[in-house]
């Protein structure tokens, strides 16, 4: 059977100034998917689907669903890892 062996890691090289340069593209990017969530959002609601047919009425609202709500998880998760 195999073990897990835990292993010492020295964190005494890590540079601050490396860590916050690198999270402020990590940030704006989260910035610009929060607002695209918005702007999809909004669009979706300016623009319903109109059609009588109703399996693309459904894929229609599945598809909005979609891409709003991975869009807004793409947001948070950028956003949490630019702190």
């Amino acid at each position: 059977q195999k073990r897990i062996v835990m292993q010492e890691v020295d964190l005494n090289g890590v540079d601050p100034t490396t860590c916050i340069l690198g999270s402020l593209p990590v940030a704006a990017l989260s910035y610009s998917f929060w607002t695209f969530t918005g702007t999809a959002a909004q669009y979706f609601v300016s623009h319903p689907i109109e059609t009588d047919f109703y399996p693309a009425q459904r894929l229609g609202a599945v598809f909005q669903t979609a891409m709003v709500g991975l869009l807004s998880l793409a947001a948070g998760i950028f956003g949490f890892t630019g702190l």
